[in-house]
C-alpha cells in the first residue's frame, strides 16, 4: 500500500502494519544540510570578517553543523524504525512505540479531505507526503494523520482507497476535467492583497540585510541623495509604486507556484484539485461532504472583474500553519461572469 514491512507479531487475518518510506533518511539529511549551510555561512561569514582564524571557524561552526545534521537523521531514524500505520476497512491508525506510546485511530467515516503534495526534493526522490484531514479538533485544532514520506505510486493509491466510493477499477481516470489553467488568469494576481504585502516585505528584507553588514546609514545615505530635492509626497509615491511593481512580480510569481497546471475534477464522487509548480499538490474532496459554493470576491478582484470559489462542506477547516493547502479553493481567481451559469472555464491557454 504506502511501503514497508507488516511488524512481528500481527495476527495474519489483521492489516499489516507499515513504515513510512525509508528515503526518509535521505530527505532529512537534504534539508538540514540546507538549513545549516545558510545559517552556518552568515555565521562563518561574520566571524571571518572579526579576523577569526579558519580553524576557530570549522571548529565553532562546522563541528555543530556536522552535529545537527548527524542528529536529526538519527532522531528521523527513530521515527522510522518504531512509528507505523495500517489502514482497514474501518479506520486509520498510527501508532509510534518508543520510550513512550502514542496510538491514533480515527475511522474512514471522518476523512474529509486527503492533500498528497511533493516539493522539488521529494520529487527528485520519488516519494510525496500524505495528510487525511479528518474534521475532528483536539486542543491543537484539526486532528490530521500525515504519512510522510510515502512512494509517489503508493500516495496516490492511497489517495484513491482512502474516499473510494465506487467499486475496485471504476475510477475515472480520463474523465474530462471540469476547469483547468489558463494564462488569462494570471492578471488578477497583482490585485490580490499580496502584493502590497510583498512589496512592503522587500523594503524589510533590504533593510535586514543592510543590518547585517551595518550598512543601514549607507542605504539610508543613498536614498536621500537619490531623491535630493524631491517633495516628500513625490518621494513617497515614488517608493509606493517601487514596492507595488516588486509585489505585483512576487504575486505573479507565487500565483504560478501555487496555480501551475490547475486542473478541476470529478472522480469516484470526489473532487480532485490538482496544481503546484515547485511543489505540485493534489487536493481531494468528497462531494457528499459538500454543502455548497461560496464566491468570494475580495475588492482587487471585484475591480477587475474576478471571483474565486471555494468550497462549502461539512467538517473541512483551515489550519493555520498549513495556508498553501486550503482545501477550500476549487477555482482560482477567474472572471466572475461564470458565475451567472455558464459552463466553467476548461483547459486551454488563452
Amino acid at each position: 500500500m504506502t511501503g514497508g514491512e507488516e511488524r512481528p507479531g500481527e495476527p495474519a487475518e489483521e492489516a499489516a502494519w507499515h513504515r513510512v518510506d525509508g528515503r526518509t533518511l535521505a530527505l532529512t539529511a537534504i534539508y538540514l544540510t540546507g538549513w545549516v549551510i545558510a545559517a552556518g555561512g552568515i555565521t562563518a561569514f561574520f566571524l571571518l570578517r572579526g579576523d577569526v582564524s579558519t580553524t576557530v571557524v570549522l571548529t565553532f561552526v562546522g563541528g555543530p553543523a556536522l552535529l545537527i545534521v548527524v542528529g536529526g537523521v538519527l532522531i528521523d531514524l527513530v521515527r522510522w524504525r518504531y512509528e507505523f500505520h495500517r489502514i482497514t476497512d474501518q479506520r486509520i491508525e498510527k501508532k509510534f512505540d518508543f520510550v513512550f506510546r502514542t496510538h491514533k485511530s480515527v475511522a474512514r467515516d471522518r476523512i474529509r479531505s486527503v492533500d498528497v503534495n511533493a516539493s522539488v526534493i521529494y520529487r527528485m526522490l520519488g516519494v510525496a507526503r500524505v495528510k487525511v484531514g479528518t474534521g475532528q479538533q483536539d486542543s491543537f485544532g484539526e486532528v490530521v494523520i500525515t504519512f510522510d514520506p510515502v512512494n509517489r505510486a503508493g500516495a496516490e493509491r492511497l489517495r484513491r482507497e482512502l474516499l473510494r466510493k465506487s467499486p475496485e477499477g471504476t475510477e475515472q481516470d480520463d474523465a474530462p476535467p471540469l476547469a483547468g489553467f489558463r494564462w488569462a488568469w494570471l492578471r488578477y494576481a497583482p490585485v490580490s492583497i499580496v502584493t502590497p504585502i510583498l512589496g512592503a516585505s522587500a523594503f524589510g528584507a533590504v533593510m535586514q540585510v543592510a543590518e547585517w553588514f551595518s550598512a543601514e546609514a549607507a542605504v539610508i545615505s543613498w536614498v536621500g541623495d537619490v531623491f535630493d530635492g524631491v517633495p516628500l509626497i513625490v518621494m513617497i509615491a515614488t517608493l509606493a509604486g517601487i514596492g507595488m511593481v516588486v509585489g505585483s512580480i512576487g504575486a505573479v510569481a507565487l500565483w504560478i507556484e501555487l496555480w501551475w497546471s490547475y486542473r478541476l475534477t470529478q472522480e469516484s464522487g470526489t473532487l480532485l484539485v490538482r496544481r503546484g509548480l515547485i511543489t505540485s499538490r493534489s487536493l481531494t474532496l468528497e462531494e457528499r461532504r459538500l454543502r455548497g459554493i461560496e464566491l468570494v470576491e475580495p475588492i482587487g478582484a471585484r475591480l477587475s472583474g474576478g471571483a474565486r470559489l471555494d468550497a462549502v462542506a461539512t467538517g473541512l477547516t483551515l489550519r493555520a500553519d498549513d495556508q498553501r493547502s486550503d482545501p477550500r479553493t476549487l477555482l482560482p481567481t477567474a472572471p466572475a461572469r461564470w458565475r451567472t451559469g455558464s459552463p466553467p472555464p476548461s483547459c486551454g491557454s488563452r
